[in-house]
C-alpha cells in the first residue's frame, strides 16, 4: 500500500480526484444563483435590503454586520438590482459556509494516520459540504437577505479554524 501512495500512478489519482472534487463542489454557488430571489423578498429581507442601502437601523438587534456588509455589497458588486445584489450576500455566505464544511472535514481526516490520503476522507468532506449546502433551512436562508447565514458562515470559518 504504501509504494502505491509513493507511485506516479497515486499522484495522478489524487491530481483526478482533485479535479472532481472542485467540479462538485462549484455545483454549490450555481445552486445559489439559479434559486437565488432576484427582486424584493416581502418580510425581513426587504428590511435588511432597504436598511443595507440607506445605513440605517433594523428591528432589534439591529444586526450591523450585516448593514455594513450589505451596503459594501450594493457598492462594489456592479451588476444587477439592488436588492439581487443583497441575496448576493446571502449566497455567497452560504457557499463560504459549505466550503469551510469541507475544509474542516479534510483537515480532520488528515489529521488521521494515513487516513489523509484515502478517498474516504474526501468523499466524506464532499457529502459534508453538499449536504449543509442543499439542507432546507440552510438553503432558504442563503437566496434572499438573511444574517442567519451569515451567522452560519461564521460558525463553518470557525470551526475550521479550531
Amino acid at each position: 500500500m504504501r509504494k502505491y501512495l509513493e507511485s506516479k500512478d497515486w499522484r495522478l489519482t489524487e491530481r483526478r480526484s482533485v479535479n472532481l472534487q472542485s467540479l462538485l463542489l462549484f455545483l454549490i454557488p450555481i445552486l445559489y444563483l439559479l434559486t437565488l430571489a432576484h427582486s424584493l423578498v416581502l418580510g425581513d429581507p426587504t428590511e435588511y435590503t432597504l436598511v443595507a442601502n440607506v445605513l440605517g437601523i433594523a428591528h432589534p438587534p439591529g444586526y450591523a454586520f450585516i448593514t455594513l456588509l450589505g451596503k459594501l455589497f450594493q457598492t462594489i458588486i456592479p451588476v444587477g438590482a439592488i436588492p439581487w445584489r443583497m441575496h448576493l450576500l446571502s449566497a455567497f455566505s452560504g457557499t463560504l459556509a459549505a466550503l469551510f464544511a469541507y475544509g474542516t472535514l479534510r483537515a480532520i481526516f488528515r489529521r488521521q494516520p494515513s487516513a489523509g490520503l484515502h478517498p474516504l476522507g474526501v468523499t466524506a468532506a464532499i457529502f459534508a459540504a453538499l449536504t449543509l449546502a442543499t439542507g432546507a433551512d440552510v438553503w432558504q436562508h442563503a437566496i434572499h437577505a438573511n444574517p442567519h447565514i451569515i451567522t452560519a458562515a461564521f460558525l463553518m470559518v470557525n470551526l475550521y479554524f479550531l
